[in-house]
């Protein structure tokens, strides 16, 4: 064997060294990408259950009902604490909504989202604060926001305890039969 066929089979052995490289270097990129992507979903979830946590605490539940209501008796105070509660929802949406622009999260998380944002939104009070507020947003979220809210019409009032009650005196009835 000469030295010149032992160099070409250097130079065969080094270019495939090179391929298996490339094919590591790829998948490990994409594995990265992967994590970064499940960080992010789960970073949006766990703002989500924040914000649906601070609106189990009592005095932002009671707002919640009034603006589900559509009352439009509320103090100063009250319309702050509500405003502030609406504008956290957006603005964690704001945060999805860019993320799923630059597909950096599922499709599903984002879709979920847009409808718990209409249900808010059919709110009556909910969406006069949208209205209020909406200049403060980015305009093609705006615009995103503005579609989702032209498909839920406005509820005239909602108990939810109501629902509730019916729905589990319904399934003891189903369970008794």
């Amino acid at each position: 064997m000469s030295l010149s066929d032992l160099a070409s089979i250097g130079s065969f052995i080094s270019g495939f060294a090179v391929l298996i490289s490339l094919i590591y270097v790829a998948v490990q990129i994409r594995q990265t990408e992967r994590n970064q992507q499940t960080l992010l979903q789960q970073g949006t979830s766990s703002r989500g259950v924040q914000v649906l946590l601070h609106f189990s605490e009592p005095h932002i539940a009671e707002l919640l009902v009034k603006a589900a209501d559509g009352d439009s008796d509320f103090t100063s105070v009250q319309a702050q604490q509500l405003a502030m509660a609406i504008r956290a929802s957006l603005l964690g949406f704001l945060d999805q909504f860019l993320l799923r622009k630059h597909s950096l999260i599922d499709s599903r998380q984002h879709e979920g989202q847009g409808l718990a944002i209409q249900g808010m939104l059919a709110m009556p009070g909910a969406r006069a604060i949208w209205t209020l507020t909406r200049t403060t947003f980015p305009p093609d979220f705006v615009q995103y926001v503005d579609a989702l809210v032209s498909e839920v019409p406005l509820i005239a009032h909602f108990d939810f305890a109501t629902q509730l009650n019916t729905a589990v005196r319904e399934l003891r009835v189903a369970v008794v039969a």
